[in-house]
C-alpha cells in the first residue's frame, strides 16, 4: 500500500506537468473520472492505468522507482483526427438510438457514462477495422 500511496503522489505530479484536469485525465486514460482520487490516494495502484500511461507519455520507470528522475513525454495519439471524428459521430449516433430506446429523461451522469461507453465501442471498432486492413 505504501508504494500506491508513493506511485499516486508521481500520478498527480504527472497530472499537474500534463496540464491535465483530473476528468481530461480519466477520459484519456479510459476510467471513471470519480476513480481518479483513488489512483492518486494509493488505494489503487496506478500501473493498473499502464496503457492508458504509456500513451499520455508517463514515464513508467520514474512512476515505479522512488529515485528515478522523471521524464514527461509527448502524448502519443493512438487515433487520427478523421478516426477521432468518426468515434465521436458513432458515440453520438448510438446515444440517439438509446435516447429513443430509453428513459425519457435520464440523468446527466447517465448520459455522460452511456457516451464514455459508446466511445470505446466505437474505439474498438476502428481498432479492428484497422487490423483488418
Amino acid at each position: 500500500m505504501e508504494k500506491y500511496i508513493s506511485r499516486g503522489k508521481k500520478l498527480a505530479e504527472f497530472i499537474t506537468q500534463k496540464g491535465y484536469s483530473k476528468g481530461e485525465f480519466a477520459r484519456r486514460v479510459g476510467i471513471y473520472p470519480q476513480n481518479v482520487a483513488l489512483y492518486l490516494s494509493g488505494k489503487l495502484d496506478p500501473l493498473n492505468l499502464v496503457e492508458g500511461l504509456r500513451r499520455e507519455g508517463c514515464d513508467l520507470n520514474w512512476l515505479c522507482n522512488d529515485d528515478a528522475a522523471p521524464v514527461v513525454r509527448e502524448s502519443t495519439p493512438e487515433y487520427s483526427a478523421d478516426e477521432e471524428a468518426a468515434i465521436e459521430a458513432e458515440a453520438q449516433r448510438l446515444a440517439q438510438v438509446v435516447k429513443y430506446s430509453g428513459p425519457a429523461n435520464p440523468s446527466k451522469r447517465i448520459r455522460d457514462e452511456m457516451l464514455e461507453v459508446f466511445r470505446k465501442v466505437a474505439r474498438e471498432k476502428i481498432t479492428r477495422e484497422k487490423k483488418e486492413s
